[in-house]
């Protein structure tokens, strides 16, 4: 499945690798939602930086597939490294990028990077 092959895309970041934080020994990057915060999967009390992304499909008569792929990054203030310093270098090694499976081949291109901060009571500032 692309989402695998996604996954795969943005594990190998270099970037990616040294600044997430671990989940059952890998990076913290997520199909769709990250488990809880009481997941023993988490390496450690951090579960920031992390990132989740999806993909929305869309009919499309010129392609025989299409749609948008949304990466979420979300940080801590407490995190070593600016979220605009990790999401500008997986935007540089994501765009363009072909991805070939069994469905076909898709291409991955940049469209835009929208900034925002959640709070939450229970968890720390994002």
């Amino acid at each position: 499945m692309v989402e695998d092959l996604i996954y795969r895309a943005i594990n190998r970041v270099p970037l990616v690798r040294e600044t997430m934080a671990k989940y059952k020994g890998n990076p913290a990057v997520f199909y769709q939602v990250a488990p809880n915060d009481e997941d023993p999967g988490w390496d450690g009390s951090a579960m920031y930086p992390r990132m989740d992304y999806g993909i929305d499909w869309q009919a499309n008569p010129e392609r025989k597939t299409a749609g948008t792929l949304v990466i979420n990054l979300w940080c801590t203030n407490e995190s070593k490294t600016p979220p605009e310093e990790i999401a500008g270098v997986v935007q540089t090694e994501l765009s363009e990028l072909f991805l070939t499976d069994e469905s076909g081949t898709f291409c991955i291109v940049w469209s835009r990077s929208d900034y925002f901060e959640s709070a939450s009571e229970k968890e720390p500032k994002t």
